[in-house]
């Protein structure tokens, strides 16, 4: 879990910090490092925290605790997506990249697929073996 989940209780806060953060562990997996196994495998913790909500096995009331007083404003004021149970289409780029960080998020990557011509470069991501 993260920081923002603990405040806000939203697993959208999750993907908005784990999506750049597997980015930036692609683009150092380029230049020799493994950020993978870096501050105890955090990243790697996250992301299969992260996946039963991705494939819905897990389903999460998004904002019902959360601490931060603009995100409660914006919920009572019926501000699309500051309620409701978390969308599961919205960790696919998440997990796209964490099929290309590690093999085991490939199934997941793989089964969370849309019609070909939606997200057509999240398919660069898996692999296909």
């Amino acid at each position: 879990r993260t920081v923002d989940f603990e405040l806000r209780d939203a697993i959208r806060y999750v993907v908005f910090d784990l999506e750049p953060l597997a980015t930036v562990a692609l683009a150092a997996r380029q230049h020799g490092q493994d950020w993978m196994e870096e501050a105890d495998g955090a990243l790697i913790r996250a992301l299969a925290w992260l996946e039963p909500y991705a494939i819905g096995s897990r389903t999460h009331e998004e904002f019902a605790n959360t601490r931060i007083t603009f995100d409660r404003t914006r919920r009572d004021a019926g501000v699309k997506g500051f309620e409701g149970t978390f969308d599961p289409k919205k960790a696919r780029t998440a997990m796209a990249l964490a099929a290309r960080l590690d093999p085991r998020f490939v199934g997941t990557a793989r089964a969370m697929r849309t019609a070909p011509w939606q997200d057509a470069w999240l398919e660069l991501l898996i692999p296909h073996r």
